[in-house]
């Protein structure tokens, strides 16, 4: 397990590079944005699943 600050560290990189890239390929802030809320959401309502019991699967 990583410190709080080296988790921090870690994802200042991994953003700074996922943001770059994002708007090179002419994304705008704001869709960039909307892509990672999306993407949050998804994995959230992943771990509903798992809390519930289904283990993530749909039905």
């Amino acid at each position: 397990m990583y410190t709080k600050p080296e988790r921090a560290r870690r994802i200042r990189d991994l953003l700074e590079a996922f943001v770059s890239q994002a708007l090179v390929a002419g994304c705008s802030p704001g869709e960039v944005r909307e892509a990672v809320d999306e993407k949050l959401r998804e994995i959230e309502k992943g771990r509903g699943s798992r809390k519930e019991g289904t283990h993530g699967t749909q039905g």
